[in-house]
């Protein structure tokens, strides 16, 4: 019994040191790519209006070598947003997941609400 309890020590560190390095193998990989391209994993919603496009984001943001959890809401006049966008029409949506793109509006821009890279974006309008 006590031979069974070491080996099963043995096996849960070893399966320890596993998981935390693959895990920091992972973490410097997303770091890196970080410096070229923008991730988000989190809730993406869009509104349309007359004469305004809104998104409003939640979740992780990661992008010019740092890592955010924020919460930020970008407005575009529907010219600009067509223009940024393509010539795909805005839509409304709602949904989770993960996205990549130009997202620095959503994660680099700070306002007196962030403390410790904590926080959240209002009305940032893009012009």
């Amino acid at each position: 019994m006590v031979c069974s309890f070491h080996a099963f020590l043995r096996w849960a560190v070893s399966s320890a040191v596993v998981a935390s390095t693959l895990l920091c193998v992972v973490v410097r990989a997303l770091w890196l790519r970080s410096y070229t391209v923008n991730d988000q994993v989190g809730r993406i919603r869009r509104t349309v209006s007359l004469d305004t496009v809104t998104e409003y984001r939640s979740g992780l943001f990661s992008g010019g070598g740092r890592i955010s959890i924020a919460k930020a809401d970008f407005s575009w006049t529907r010219q600009q947003f067509v223009s940024d966008h393509g010539p795909l029409q805005p839509h409304e949506e709602d949904r989770f997941g993960w996205s990549s793109g130009s997202l620095k509006p959503f994660f680099d821009e700070r306002d007196e609400s962030f403390l410790l890279d904590f926080g959240s974006n209002t009305n940032y309008v893009q012009h």
